[in-house]
């Protein structure tokens, strides 16, 4: 297989590497605090947000393109998502009963995107850690049932310049039409889903969920697309070495997907590195 697509420029905003598991009824928020006091010293920052809600990919169901959603209550209080933030505000750890996560995201000041390996790395580490923390305050082993890998892209007016010109960005977009009778559309957006395989196999590993959509920059208004790609699925098992072989299937594809739904033209904007 040739190599993964490469950008010198790519337009990454944010890149999240999730594991989601059977909520740990120990998880305690004073479980949680003791947890940060371990972490304290990278991510001096603790801010509280609702949970991410449970999603789960299900295949050869009736209807296998859509997640499956879980919601729940706890002693009628919904539990919250603690997250750990770095001085910069670009390295984020998060946590919850039922899902841990480590970000990076741009920042002012932050150093450019790192790229997947480095991120890989850190994401083993801090998961590692974290497991090891559970186990010390018999809080339970994570049963893994989803992983995910998430990557923001923000796409700044080059190359197209209205809302309407989503097609100059997505080559999966059709310029074709039967007449002449549309205009330009005034603004656009997609939403795509793709199933992908474990390697050499016809076995489902997961599901790439794609949205496109039509946004301004808050610092001057200026247009981009934002374009989200979520690769979705289950791992062989729950250990570390389980999560990391799903997770470089899933990125593999990822990236190799957003290559192929981009058109040339951005291709050159973002500096193409492993095409001559």
């Amino acid at each position: 297989m040739s190599p993964s697509p490469e950008f010198a420029r790519p337009p990454v905003e944010e890149v999240a590497l999730s594991v989601q598991f059977a909520p740990l009824a120990a998880m305690t928020t004073a479980k949680v605090a003791r947890y940060w006091e371990g972490v304290r010293a990278r991510f001096p920052t603790w801010n509280e947000a609702p949970p991410v809600d449970a999603a789960m990919e299900i295949f050869g169901a009736p209807s296998p393109a859509l997640s499956r959603f879980a919601f729940s209550l706890q002693g009628g209080v919904v539990p919250h998502r603690a997250l750990f933030v770095d001085a910069l505000g670009s390295e984020l750890v998060q946590v919850q009963r039922d899902r841990f996560v480590r970000n990076w995201r741009r920042a002012p000041g932050a150093s450019d995107y790192p790229r997947y390996g480095v991120l890989r790395d850190r994401f083993t580490s801090d998961l590692t850690a974290f497991q090891a923390f559970l186990a010390h305050e018999g809080v339970g082993v994570p049963e893994v049932n989803q992983c995910e890998v998430t990557y923001v892209n923000h796409i700044p007016a080059e190359g197209w310049q209205r809302h309407g010109q989503l097609a100059r960005v997505l080559n999966t977009i059709s310029k074709d039409v039967s007449d002449q009778f549309l205009p330009e559309p005034e603004t656009a957006e997609a939403t795509f889903r793709y199933v992908f395989n474990w390697p050499g196999t016809k076995e489902a590993a997961g599901r790439l969920h794609v949205v496109a959509k039509p946004v301004h920059r808050l610092a001057d208004g200026s247009p981009l697309f934002a374009i989200t790609l979520t690769a979705r699925g289950r791992p062989r098992g729950s250990d570390v070495d389980e999560v990391l072989a799903w997770m470089d299937v899933a990125h593999d594809f990822l990236v190799r997907g957003f290559a192929s739904m981009t058109t040339a033209e951005m291709h050159e904007t973002w500096g193409r590195l492993d095409v001559h």
